[in-house]
């Protein structure tokens, strides 16, 4: 399997937002945090920005007809 990893840039701009609320919902933990790539550079595996979508896509709907 492939893990693919996205700079904090691209990570922004496959969730559709600025790179300062990025970082906003990785400190309050409603993001993994990003991984060390190096000692100058991190990033988000696509699989944990997948997970975050789908858990926000999950409570979009109120199912109580």
């Amino acid at each position: 399997m492939t893990r693919a990893i996205l700079r904090p840039k691209q990570a922004a701009e496959y969730l559709g937002i600025s790179r300062a609320q990025l970082y906003r919902l990785a400190c309050r933990g409603d993001l993994p945090a990003p991984i060390k790539i190096s000692s100058r550079a991190s990033g988000w595996l696509v699989t944990d920005l997948d997970s975050f979508i789908e858990r926000k896509k999950d409570g979009r709907y109120e199912h109580g007809d």
